[in-house]
């Protein structure tokens, strides 16, 4: 007990609220509903780039540097690893499969997939 402190303080979090990102007008736009954030969340470790924001742990995002000198077989078979390790970390995801790779116009690779969650399921694509 801290002196002059006479109530339990609980180290839980009681503001479960997150903010809705409009990721097309970069601002926030509110409160976003459990689908939402479940989405916004998916994205948001897609979007970041493994170990360079001190904000994050050494494994949240991808590894887009470390991606880009692989080729071959072991790219593919990395990309997919990469992907389904920093989404099964969320809390929120069950599970991803379905994944697809395919060659963009412009010559780079994109790489589509599911990602079922408790509020359904996500169809995401990366690309690369």
């Amino acid at each position: 007990m801290i002196p002059g402190i006479t109530a339990a303080v609980s180290a839980t979090p009681t503001n479960t609220r997150e903010y809705y990102i409009d990721f097309d007008a970069g601002r926030i736009c509110g409160i976003a509903d459990r689908q939402q954030a479940a989405e916004q969340a998916i994205r948001l470790r897609l979007l970041t780039e493994a170990g360079v924001w001190p904000i994050f742990s050494e494994s949240y995002g991808l590894p887009f540097r470390t991606l880009s000198e692989l080729s071959g077989y072991i790219y593919f078979v990395t990309v997919k690893n990469s992907i389904m390790q920093t989404l099964l970390q969320d809390a929120c995801v069950e599970n991803v499969d379905e994944f697809e790779f395919y060659r963009r116009d412009d010559g780079g690779l994109a790489v589509s997939f599911r990602v079922q969650t408790a509020q359904g399921a996500v169809k995401e694509a990366v690309r690369l």
